[in-house]
């Protein structure tokens, strides 16, 4: 059995839940972008694509985990925003709650915990962490990784030059994205983001990661100076 195999009323109702109309600008970007493969990030923006249903149920779910919980804390959904001072950007995002000792906290919904108990929490759901908690400010972060079967807590820990370090590399990053989006032109891929990278190439089962895998890879939109 598969999601399509659902009621067309829940089907509809996840997608209903899920829409995202809002009007990007520019100069405003997510905390997920700049955290993420910003050339993805690129062709959202430029060649946005509809969601398959898939994607739109682990959004839906995680919603229905942050609309159930995060309420429970006197500190929630909190807009955190971040201005470059040397061009017009503002990296914003918004963190799920300040937990009971005052660490900065974000929920995250996932199929399977093993990867989380074997490695630990994902790279970009810690950065994402460490850069709220660098504007609370606190020096306590953690991810709790929700699945349908149970829940893995996460501790994040960082020093303050790691703190500055993360900082400066989200607003280069920032800078960069801000730039190709004004110039109608995709960011080189980076080091990290590889043909070898889980979400740049399919699963072993076929299963697609990015949707912009082929545009990415075959070179259609990169610039001629480039």
């Amino acid at each position: 059995m598969s999601l399509d195999d659902l009621p067309d009323v829940i089907k509809q109702e996840i997608i209903n839940q899920t829409e995202r109309n809002r009007v990007r600008v520019d100069n405003r970007l997510d905390v997920t972008e700049v955290i993420g493969c910003i050339r993805k990030a690129w062709f959202k923006r430029k060649i946005p694509k509809p969601l398959s249903l898939k994607s739109r149920w682990y959004l839906y779910r995680g919603n229905l985990f942050d609309n159930a919980w995060t309420p429970l804390f006197e500190k929630n959904q909190m807009t955190i925003t971040h201005r470059l001072q040397h061009i017009p950007v503002v990296i914003s995002g918004r963190l799920d709650f300040i937990d009971g000792d005052g660490a900065v906290a974000d929920l995250k919904s996932t199929d399977k915990l093993y990867w989380i108990i074997q490695k630990g929490g994902k790279e970009d759901n810690i950065k994402q962490v460490r850069f709220y908690a660098w504007h609370i400010p606190t020096d306590k972060a953690r991810l709790y990784y929700v699945s349908l079967k149970d829940v893995e807590k996460v501790e994040v820990e960082f020093t303050e030059d790691e703190q500055l370090e993360l900082v400066k590399e989200m607003e280069l990053k920032a800078e960069l994205l801000y730039n190709a989006l004004k110039d109608n032109c995709p960011p080189a891929r980076d080091e990290r983001h590889t043909d070898n990278y889980w979400e740049c190439k399919p699963s072993k089962e076929g299963e697609v990661y990015c949707e912009f895998i082929e545009e990415c890879q075959s070179g259609k939109f990169n610039c001629a100076d480039r």
